[in-house]
């Protein structure tokens, strides 16, 4: 059987070390590199037992962007240096066979040479010392044939870097967007509270600490979604944040809070957060947490419509409807359904005040 050019391309011979593999079997495993869409030059690089498999040798040096890579016997990197300038510009067909050197290539014997193009244009070549057997048709397959393997990877790699390049380029533009929409976002909830704080505040003293609070309680949603990359806040961790200021103090023991681990998108979180806070502070002074023996017990559940969650005070003072709206009411009953056309229903009785919130399943994220 004639050895040929397709004989070589064989099955991939898995990812065993190029040295412990049989020549013919380095040499598919070679063509199997490149076909997986591994950097071309680092193929060659790597496998150099496989090129001399390819093309029988006594000798084979791949050159390129100052880089050698060898297997066999090949004459000194000086010889290689005058042997390449010696050859001068690549052919056009990419392939070189010559029988006998001449004097001026500073080395003897029978080269066989195929071009690596590119911005670092390089050299692949087989070295035969006069003796041996001229270079056969077959022999020139097999180059051409690494050759157009090594273009057409080279050409996959190009086209898998642009198409990353390109995604990662569009991913970035949209977090511009969406760092854009965020920040518009926070402006526009810091000035609203600024606002509903200063109409309510009876002193100086009293806005700046209602203004702090109602910041903190939109930097816990923060925190939490900055925590998850933005993709959702958790609502066990949001609820114990938002209360642990009464529950870490002199209501300690009189907070009960339960329910399924959820968690909501970004949107639903910030309006939940500031909706709890209002929640809180309004228990505190005026509510059940404002004496010793209320109590406060907050629930939740998931439904196919979405988030129920119940906020339910008792042994306080009666609840009175006030007679103009606060900032709290704005956001628990405007807020909700602006932002999230959820609902938030405020009871007002002798128990205790009762709310109940509607949060659409649109909001409620999966549970990573």
């Amino acid at each position: 059987m004639t050895r040929s050019a397709a004989s070589t391309i064989l099955p991939d011979a898995g990812a065993g070390a190029p040295g412990l593999l049989p020549p013919a079997w380095a040499a598919g495993a070679l063509f199997a590199a490149l076909k997986r869409g591994e950097e071309p030059d680092d193929v060659l690089a790597q496998w150099p037992a496989a090129l001399l498999a390819l093309v029988p040798a006594d000798g084979m040096a791949m050159l390129r962007d100052g880089q050698a890579a060898s297997a066999g016997v090949i004459p000194s990197a000086e010889s290689l240096a005058a042997l390449t300038e010696w050859l001068g510009p690549p052919p056009q067909d990419g392939i070189l066979a010559i029988d006998r050197l001449p004097p001026a290539a500073a080395t003897d014997g029978r080269l066989l040479a195929i071009t690596l193009p590119g911005r670092a244009p390089g050299w692949i070549l087989w070295l035969r010392p006069p003796a041996a057997a001229p270079w056969a048709e077959e022999d020139r397959r097999a180059a051409l044939t690494l050759r157009a393997a090594w273009l057409e990877a080279s050409l996959l790699r190009a086209e898998s870097l642009a198409a990353e390049r390109q995604a990662a380029l569009s991913h970035q533009t949209f977090l511009m967007a969406e760092l854009d929409h965020r920040l518009k976002n926070i402006l526009a909830n810091i000035q609203a509270l600024l606002r509903h704080s200063r109409r309510r505040a009876t002193s100086l003293d009293g806005f700046v600490r209602d203004f702090e609070a109602r910041l903190h309680a939109m930097a816990t949603a923060h925190d939490l979604l900055h925590a998850s990359r933005w993709e959702g806040a958790r609502l066990r961790p949001l609820i114990d944040e938002e209360l642990r200021p009464h529950a870490d103090g002199a209501a300690r023991g009189r907070i009960a809070a339960a329910g399924p681990d959820l968690v909501l998108r970004p949107r639903a979180a910030l309006a939940l957060s500031l909706a709890v806070h209002e929640l809180a502070t309004n228990a505190a002074k005026y509510g059940a947490l404002s004496v010793p023996e209320g109590r406060l017990a907050l629930r939740w559940r998931r439904t196919r419509a979405g988030l129920t969650m119940v906020w339910e005070e008792r042994g306080g003072p009666p609840a009175v409807s006030p007679t103009r709206r606060g900032f709290g009411l704005t956001v628990i009953e405007r807020s909700l359904a602006y932002e999230l056309g959820g609902t938030g229903q405020l009871e007002f009785g002798t128990p205790g005040l009762r709310c109940t919130i509607c949060i659409p399943a649109a909001h409620i994220a999966p549970v990573g």
